[in-house]
């Protein structure tokens, strides 16, 4: 929807339009926590979206990185965690 609204604005007439039309098509936990921040661009929607979908991420991942220490003893070479800062934001990226 993102890709559409940007294209065919004519077709949405108004930010507080494109900001709810992109909020109806998310996931009922992260639609609660964006709709209550009451975003007022869709750039500010997308970006508040991407960071709680990292922190959702970010969240199932380490449990399994726990696991798969248990399991093997230690983390495997292919599932490094890098820490990386993008705008104040630590965000974990698993490199493959």
């Amino acid at each position: 929807f993102q890709e559409l609204a940007l294209i065919c604005t004519k077709f949405v007439s108004n930010e507080t339009e494109k900001v709810d039309k992109y909020i109806s098509g998310l996931l009922e936990n992260i639609y609660g926590n964006v709709k209550s921040s009451k975003p007022k661009t869709l750039d500010e929607t997308i970006e508040l979206t991407n960071d709680l979908m990292d922190q959702k991420l970010r969240a199932l991942a380490t449990p399994m990185l726990l696991i798969i220490e248990a399991v093997m003893g230690e983390t495997p070479r292919e599932m490094v965690v890098v820490s990386v800062e993008i705008q104040d934001i630590s965000r974990e990226i698993v490199l493959s």
